[in-house]
């Protein structure tokens, strides 16, 4: 835990305060605290007196947390599916939260938290294009046993999937190019990463985001998701040394020669192109 904590340790600590009401909820209830801290996580609990309960502490940079609230003191059955109240959000920023539910944490409304309103704003406007998936989705399901099986039909979804796929891709990217100094930037942009993206202009917009922002627990795992960039069409490879016969051991000597590289039979790469060939 502390060599993992290390690379934040310079970071200045942000305290939180977080105050809920859930109704009239009484002892045994009590209210639990998860955050997330990078690749770990750390969890608080206190009693609920008269529905209110309250967390403080620090963390070191903004990052996600839950609280899930337990009505009662009974033993979770491990053969039933527990029915958890829990509520997601961000924490961090020396901010001030206030959680107000009449009945369940889920429900709650969160006021005092900047970071929590860009949350659910930037949830408002990319809900209309996730929702285009359900009516593909609702579009199939109406179909024919025969139609489903139309591979011409299923091709047009294909197509239109894609569609809404780049469609998020680019509102996504858009939004962070416009709110460089929001946290959300950083998760839209983690969440962008994809299997195939352009790493070298995805590095660039990535740097175009605020520093602290950058600094975060979920920035600085981003990096991560571009190393791709080092291996990428037209980006010069990783140097590497393999001496040969004649001495000649790195790869930048070879730059502007024509090589072969040959693969053993043993090397999974030239045991799959010989399937394939």
């Amino acid at each position: 835990m502390l060599a993992f904590m290390a690379p934040y340790a310079a970071l200045a600590q942000d305290s939180y305060g977080i105050k809920g009401q859930v109704g009239k909820l009484n002892k045994p209830a009590k209210a639990y605290l998860l955050i997330k801290t990078g690749n770990t996580s750390q969890v608080d609990s206190v009693a609920i007196v008269n529905g209110k309960f309250e967390f403080k502490g620090t963390v070191a940079s903004i990052t996600e947390a839950n609280i899930r609230v337990k009505h009662d003191d009974k033993p979770i059955d491990p053969l039933k599916q527990p029915k958890m109240d829990v509520k997601a959000f961000l924490i961090g920023n020396n901010e001030q939260i206030t959680m107000m539910a009449k009945d369940s944490l889920q429900n709650a409304v969160i006021t005092g938290s900047p970071l929590n309103e860009e949350s659910a704003r930037v949830d408002a406007f990319l809900k209309p294009i996730y929702d285009q998936f359900g009516e593909l989705n609702k579009e199939f399901n109406e179909q024919t046993e025969a139609k489903k099986q139309d591979q011409v039909y299923l091709k047009t979804l294909d197509d239109r999937a894609v569609a809404i796929q780049k469609e998020i891709f680019d509102t996504k990217l858009s939004y962070v190019q416009k709110n460089p100094d929001q946290y959300m930037a950083v998760m839209a942009f983690n969440s962008a990463v994809g299997k195939e993206f352009d790493a070298v202009a995805m590095e660039k917009i990535f740097l175009g985001i605020n520093e602290k922002l950058r600094n975060t627990y979920l920035g600085k795992e981003v990096p991560n998701e571009l190393r791709s960039e080092e291996t990428q069409d037209g980006v010069e490879a990783p140097e590497f040394t393999q001496p040969d016969v004649t001495g000649n051991g790195e790869l930048s000597d070879y730059v502007g020669n024509m090589c072969w590289l040959i693969l053993g039979s043993w090397c999974a790469l030239a045991d799959a192109k010989t399937q394939t060939w």
